[in-house]
């Protein structure tokens, strides 16, 4: 069947149609994305790490002030402490093994990026 359509519809059938075609990313918006998978799980695993740290040290504490319960308490915080101070590090760790593991590729698409201009 043949339609005839207005120039308007026209632009609005495109319109849809490009809605549907797959594009290729942006680069800039590759490299952002790359940059986003390397550092993020590092600050999640890190930040749940120290949280998880911190309320275990509040707990000890909390057992020592309220239930007058000492060896209890610092059987708690003592390792809830050590496990808060130990996020960074942990941090920094897993940073750094995803950088190794995403250098050649973030390298690839600075350098395409760079060679545009």
């Amino acid at each position: 069947m043949n339609y005839l359509t207005t120039t308007d519809e026209q632009e609005k059938i495109k319109n849809i149609r490009s809605q549907y075609l797959t594009k290729g990313e942006d680069k800039v918006l590759q490299l952002k994305k790359l940059d986003r998978k390397v550092k993020l799980p590092a600050k999640v695993t890190a930040g749940i790490v120290g949280v998880g740290g911190t309320l275990l040290m509040g707990a000890g504490m909390s057992t020592i002030m309220v239930w007058d319960n000492m060896f209890t308490g610092l059987a708690m915080a003592i390792p809830g402490m050590l496990v808060a101070i130990l996020s960074r590090p942990l941090y920094s760790m897993m940073l750094k093994r995803r950088k190794q593991r995403y250098t050649e590729e973030i390298m690839m698409l600075t350098d395409e990026l760079l060679d545009q201009n």
